[in-house]
């Protein structure tokens, strides 16, 4: 059994059992080597921290004086023995413990000067002259710290959390550990995996070390027993939120981020650590502060890319919508911007992956005719890189830098980076909007045993199957159906990666499952990781701006600006907005970006303020020509009325936007009988006088009103009467007071 599983995991352990001064010593010779290779540094306190481990376990201290004794030496060789056994740590190679331990005892040599510390140093690389597996064996027998001593090896193993994109974090629980015992300190790093494993945070919040670390300075001699009553547990929490609340602010963070991060903790106690019986429930509910409202028109605003602009901008689109943008033909051009700056965007990403399609084919073809010496024109080094690459696949062994390697040969050779994906993943949102940035980077196209679960062919159609986390995890799953077009692309993806996905399988990745797949840096050497476009896009905005000029033939600042507000996330907004404006329909827009619910706070945040009002304006007036063309049906004077110049506009409108309403019964039934129905309803000062003016008209003269008229003014009084009843929304009574005559006078 290994003890340590990583060494990140136990950095928190402070080391008791190595002398303070003795630590500074070797320090100050290792810093006082000029040859010394920068590495060792960190090597030597890797060191340092495996030996505390070792002396932990067996009990025992290391504290040398001014001269080395024969029994430290001693205890010296054993740890090296046990260190290259494997017993204390994960080796990778055979040099590994020889790595490690080079710099500790070059430095005991530095500060000691007895010859015997190199000779054990050098003799570990050569196994000591001892056998390896007989010293640890004896080492387990002979101390019965290894066998009784549970507790110090359940430290050792460290606090490990595992998120569910699985990102291992590594937790400070040694106060609590020491506090309150090694099985609540591991039940309580538990309870915190169990809540990690459900997030899509990359990290462990504060939060929870916080409150470990508050838990275990707490000054109640009985703490252990005392959590087991409510009424101090709530005191405690309590006490525990007011520090927190202070502390972080003084800190500099925000009382919204703080609102936020309390609630998780709230819902954590509630689900992990209550339910686990490591503190008592209170009997009153904990205090839960109220959450600010968010107004996603408001968010992601800030000054304009164009140069000589200073106005604000709202920046989720990959066009800039200036936020004191008012006039509708202003509007329309936007629009236009919009369609214009998308066919780009397009045009560069077909481009881009047509090139590294073709690059990829050339790349083999390449290597098999350095294989056979047939160059022709091409560069000898290039066809040599190509073919060390290529073995690389083969094998999965990284090969060397060779003479002639330089910089540009992995992107000639169409070698994948994230940066060569970015444009699969903007086509496939453009074909998909429903697809977020988060769905395409833990899309894993099989699952742990080798099948393939991400890609599906069902039925005559392929379907793309991820998750979406933050649906809750019965309705997670997510399935795509995929066009012609989009299954091109996944196909060219799974193609592209295919030889990074065997890298990863030789060298033991879990990273080989996921579809988007590309080497950590652009170079043949790295190994393969997942992609994450929100990073690529932000860290090589100047080579994108670049390469879309080169592709597309628009000037350097169209194509910088485009590049700096390029992402997956931009394009989807966008692809709502203008599907919002091709529709006019609130809920074919949330269906086709994927939300369960047409909710209109959800779409303030793909829909900008001015474009917003922009499309409410747009709709009221097709709603009141709807009213006129209704009411002036039999008339002569209808087109003028209208506004629409000729039959065919007429036409064209009734045929998009007529509202098709009764006209002998209201649309609500006055007796009042129950529907469980839903509406939307927009309450906005130009729709109350609208409704107001319906209202009045068919009250003056109600027996000759048509029904289309008699069905508005019905909704509008129950309307009315739904939102005169909503105390806790004085906003929407002040707009129905100010904007309906009858209601002011009132």
């Amino acid at each position: 059994m290994t003890i340590i599983k990583s060494l990140h995991l136990v950095r928190c352990i402070p080391r008791t059992r190595i002398s303070a001064a003795l630590e500074g010593r070797l320090r100050q010779e290792r810093e006082g080597m000029p040859k010394a290779p920068s590495w060792h540094g960190p090597a030597l306190d890797k060191a340092l921290q495996v030996l505390e481990c070792y002396l932990q376990v067996t009990d025992q201290r290391f504290a040398p004086s001014d001269v080395i004794t024969e029994g430290e030496l001693d205890l010296l060789v054993h740890f090296v023995a046990t260190f290259k056994s494997g017993r204390l740590l994960k080796l990778d190679t055979s040099d590994s413990a020889y790595q490690y331990l080079m710099p500790m005892f070059s430095a005991l040599y530095g500060v000691f000067g007895d010859p015997m510390l190199m000779d054990i140093a050098r003799n570990a690389r050569r196994g000591l002259g001892i056998k390896v597996e007989q010293s640890a064996t004896e080492l387990a027998a002979s101390s019965n710290d290894l066998e009784l001593n549970l507790d110090v090896i359940d430290m050792w193993a460290g606090w490990p959390v595992k998120s569910q994109s699985g990102r291992v974090s590594a937790m400070d629980l040694y106060s609590l550990h020491t506090r309150l015992g090694a099985a609540f300190a591991r039940a309580y790093c538990k309870a915190v995996n169990d809540e990690y494993s459900t997030s899509r945070s990359t990290y462990t919040s504060n939060i929870y070390g916080r409150f470990a670390n508050y838990l275990a300075n707490d000054s109640e001699p009985q703490l252990l027993q005392r959590l087991s009553n409510s009424y101090f547990s709530q005191k405690l929490i309590v006490s525990f939120m007011r520090d927190y609340f202070i502390d972080r602010h003084t800190d500099g963070v925000s009382i919204r981020y703080l609102k936020s991060s309390w609630r998780n903790f709230v819902r954590f106690l509630e689900g992990h650590i209550f339910p686990s019986g490591l503190i008592a429930a209170p009997e009153v509910p904990l205090p839960i502060p109220i959450a600010s409202a968010t107004d996603g028109r408001k968010t992601r605003i800030r000054k304009s890319l164009q140069p000589g602009r200073e106005d604000e901008v709202k920046a989720n689109l990959i066009t800039e919508v200036p936020l004191n943008l008012t006039d509708v033909e202003a509007a329309e051009v936007i629009f236009k911007q919009l369609e214009s700056d998308l066919e780009v965007i397009r045009s560069w990403a077909l481009s881009a992956k047509d090139e590294i399609v073709r690059l990829q084919n050339w790349r083999r073809d390449l290597a098999s005719r350095h294989l056979s010496k047939d160059f022709l024109d091409e560069d000898t080094f290039l066809a040599r890189t190509a073919y060390q690459y290529e073995k690389f696949v083969e094998s999965g062994n990284p090969p060397r830098r060779a003479a002639g390697y330089c910089r540009e040969h992995p992107q000639r050779l169409g070698i994948v980076s994230g940066l060569a994906l970015l444009p699969f993943a903007i086509l496939i949102t453009i074909e998909h909007p429903n697809i977020t940035k988060v769905f395409l980077d833990d899309l894993e196209l099989y699952d742990k045993n080798g099948n393939l679960t991400g890609l599906a062919h069902l039925d005559g159609g392929s379907y793309l199957t991820g998750y979406k986390m933050r649906r809750g995890a019965i309705h997670a799953e997510q399935r795509v159906k995929l066009n012609s077009t989009s299954l091109e692309l996944v196909e060219d993806v799974i193609s592209l990666t295919t030889p990074l996905r065997e890298i990863a399988n030789l060298n033991g990745g879990a990273h080989g499952r996921r579809l988007f797949l590309a080497h950590r840096s652009k170079t043949i050497r790295s190994l393969p990781s997942a992609v994450g476009f929100a990073s690529i896009a932000s860290f090589n905005t100047p080579g994108i701006a670049r390469d879309i000029a080169r592709r597309t033939g628009v000037d350097a600042s169209r194509a910088e600006r485009l590049a700096k507000l390029l992402s997956v996330r931009s394009v989807r907004a966008t692809m709502a907005v203008l599907h919002l404006r091709d529709t006019g329909s609130l809920e074919q827009t949330a269906e086709a970006i994927g939300h369960k619910a047409p909710l209109p706070k959800l779409m303030d945040y793909y829909v900008p303020e001015p474009l917003h009002d922009f499309l409410r304006m747009r709709w009221i007036r097709i709603f009141q020509t709807g009213i006129i063309i209704e009411a002036m049906r039999e008339s002569p004077l209808l087109l003028e009325a209208s506004g629409l110049s000729d039959l065919g506009q007429l036409d064209e409108f009734l045929n998009n936007h007529a509202l098709n309403i009764p006209t002998g019964k209201p649309s609500i039934d006055p007796s009042g009988a129950k529907n469980d129905s839903e509406a939307l309803v927009c309450i906005s000062p130009e729709v109350v006088r609208v409704l107001s003016s319906i209202e009045s008209r068919v009250e003056a003269n109600r027996p000759e009103s048509p029904g289309i008229l008699i069905a508005w003014a019905a909704f509008y009084a129950k309307l009315k009467s739904v939102v005169l009843g909503m105390k806790d929304r004085p906003d929407l009574i002040e707009i129905l007071c100010k904007n309906d005559p009858e209601l002011g006078r009132e």
